[in-house]
């Protein structure tokens, strides 16, 4: 039961993949680096895509398979392209010098952006893009605090207030219905209460701990939402092969935590 669990929380992961591994056994790490391509390409997979058979398909042959996906402009499919990268990249750069050129496509804007200065640099951002983007929300940590402090906060108000309820006003061997009605009440106040306190502890958190919001948290994310906006006549240069290896080549690396350069795009992906 454990190894079928197992299984399929690696099926559920990889679905949000750039690769089709349909009816193929699967390890965590090819999991991780399906993720992980998606996740830099904001590609994922379509069930016509071919399917890959982690053993005896080439990471070359993976290379391929993602960069004739996300050059493929007539799929329907969203994926980031290095004009909208570069946009990103040059009004990053404008805010935050050259080391904006450092940030790479998956590297969380958190580590790029220090929290005291994320809601100005943000403003600034949208400002040089020209875009309107989402508002921002509590950092993962505050979202973290909320939920807890929310638990917390519901049970210190609950039981008191349930335990006064119960002396101030007894019933003594109440009915059925009434007993059930009871329990719906305080049950269904305990969980509106909890939604409630999270909802309003998260809105204070994102005021002093501001985070990035969902679907803007990376380069590659920010650049993919940005896209909506490329001016008329701006070049749309696609991917090459060559820069698809490299990323390929690079996630592989940090996903087996090896140095790039001893990654041979000849083995197996599972290799």
């Amino acid at each position: 039961m454990g190894l079928q669990s197992r299984e399929q929380v690696r099926r559920e992961r990889a679905a949000g993949g750039a690769l089709n591994f349909s009816g193929e056994k699967l390890d965590s790490k090819v999991v991780s680096i399906s993720c992980a391509i998606g996740d830099r390409f904001q590609f994922r997979f379509d069930p016509a895509d071919p399917i890959i058979s982690p053993k005896s398909t080439s990471l070359e042959e993976v290379a391929q398979i993602v960069w004739l996906g996300i050059s493929t402009t007539d799929s329907g499919r969203p994926a980031v392209q290095p004009a909208d990268v570069d946009r990103c990249r040059a009004a990053l750069q404008e805010i935050f010098g050259s080391r904006a050129m450092a940030v790479t496509l998956d590297q969380s804007m958190n580590s790029l952006i220090p929290m005291t200065a994320r809601r100005s640099a943000w403003r600034r951002l949208q400002a040089k893009m020209g875009i309107r983007l989402p508002r921002l929300g509590a950092s993962p940590a505050a979202s973290k605090a909320a939920v807890a402090l929310g638990i917390i906060l519901t049970y210190a108000i609950v039981i008191p207030l349930a335990k006064w309820s119960d002396e101030t006003h007894p019933i003594h061997d109440p009915p059925f219905l009434l007993r059930m009605a009871a329990k719906v009440v305080v049950r269904g106040g305990f969980f509106v209460l909890l939604i409630l306190l999270i909802v309003v502890l998260r809105g204070i958190g994102s005021l002093i701990f501001p985070g990035f919001p969902e679907g803007c948290g990376t380069l590659s994310e920010l650049s993919l939402f940005s896209a909506v906006s490329k001016p008329p006549g701006e070049s749309t240069r696609g991917w090459t092969l060559e820069e698809v290896r490299d990323h390929v080549r690079d996630i592989v690396a940090k996903v087996e935590r090896l140095p790039a350069d001893s990654i041979d795009m000849k083995r197996a992906l599972a290799g």
